[in-house]
């Protein structure tokens, strides 16, 4: 399961993720249909810690990632 409470990340001053809160859970797929720009790879790289979110929690199966 992926939780992600009011997760921001900003590169500078640019903010490209602002407040963003969802579940995923375990066994289900989720699909991001956004424009271009919007944020949907950095929300991912930030699941994956390939980015560190700035303000906000991500949990991914009971463990807190931290920024």
């Amino acid at each position: 399961m992926i939780e992600a409470r009011n997760v921001s990340k900003w590169f500078g001053t640019f903010k490209v993720l602002t407040d963003i809160s969802q579940n995923v859970r375990k066994g289900r797929a989720h699909c991001h249909l956004r424009t271009f720009g919007s944020g949907k790879s950095t929300l991912i790289r930030c699941f994956n810690r390939l980015e560190a979110h700035k303000e906000g929690e991500i949990v991914v199966n009971g463990v807190r990632l931290h920024s």
